[in-house]
């Protein structure tokens, strides 16, 4: 499947912002160029990478939040690129739009897909600080 992925998706153009930053952090492929990381780091991005797709996934598919999640005591929110493949989108609007929270905001970014944080920093900073921030922290 991870070879038909750009088949499967909607097609979109990543903001010009993201693409640049990314280019100019030369990460390299999955991230593991970073300078930040030293030889062992890098490493274990690898390693992490294999347990993830060998352990943590196939762990992940027997979990159905809209089976064991209905209720939380807490604020949601939902960031969702228009981009995502609609297998997951679908699937955590659909939970997400039974979800009893005390407080539920969705926030859809157009020119996105899976990675709406990244894709989309300058919005998400700006939803984090002018929105979840002041509506979730009390202020002393």
């Amino acid at each position: 499947m991870e070879g038909q992925y750009d088949r499967l998706s909607p097609p979109y153009t990543p903001p010009q912002s993201y693409i640049q930053r990314g280019t100019a952090a030369n990460l390299g492929p999955w991230g593991i160029l970073g300078s930040e990381y030293n030889l062992v780091e890098k490493v274990n991005v690898l390693r992490g990478l294999i347990d993830m797709f060998t352990v943590m996934y196939p762990q992940l598919q027997n979990i159905d939040f809209r089976q064991t999640v209905k209720q939380l005591e807490v604020p949601v929110y939902l960031l969702v690129g228009a981009a995502e493949l609609k297998g997951r989108s679908d699937l955590a609007t659909e939970w997400f739009d039974m979800l009893k929270a005390p407080r539920k905001q969705r926030f859809t970014f157009e020119n996105s897909s899976h990675s709406v944080a990244f894709e989309q920093f300058e919005a998400f900073s700006k939803i984090m600080t002018e929105t979840i921030l002041p509506k979730t922290y009390l202020k002393p």
